[in-house]
């Protein structure tokens, strides 16, 4: 009984059916996290718009020391904002999976899903084992 259940559990059907699984659980945690990477990218925008008016301040301003300042304020946030979009984009393309343990006298899994670390996030890898 054991090993018809056994049988049944290790089939590569089954396996192809895991891996597109976690494919699909891939993708919609990659959009999952979509709205903050658009909320940041409309606030780097808004931070461009403001260095720019105030770099078109400073060449009309006799007094630009008040003007340096906030435009290195600007430049400071505009870049903590780029450095957390970068952040949230690597964040997106490497999920963490569940880890899951087999016990017993069960083998190892037959597939190992390792996401492709490219930017693009366009392919995930299935890896067959051969031993």
């Amino acid at each position: 009984m054991l090993a018809r259940l056994r049988a049944g559990l290790i089939h590569p059907d089954l396996a192809e059916h895991f891996a597109e699984e976690v494919l699909r659980a891939l993708a919609r945690a990659a959009i999952d996290t979509g709205p903050d990477r658009d909320a940041l990218a409309a606030q780097i925008a808004k931070a461009d718009l403001a260095i720019d008016r105030l770099l078109n301040l400073l060449e009309q301003a006799d007094d630009s020391a008040s003007l340096l300042a906030r435009l290195k304020d600007q430049e400071a946030d505009r870049s903590r904002m780029q450095q957390a979009l970068a952040t949230t984009q690597h964040d997106a393309l490497a999920p963490a999976l569940p880890t899951v343990t087999c016990h017993g006298n069960f083998p190892p899994p037959s597939i190992i899903v390792r996401p492709n670390l490219r930017r693009d996030n366009e392919t995930n890898e299935i890896h067959r084992r051969t031993d």
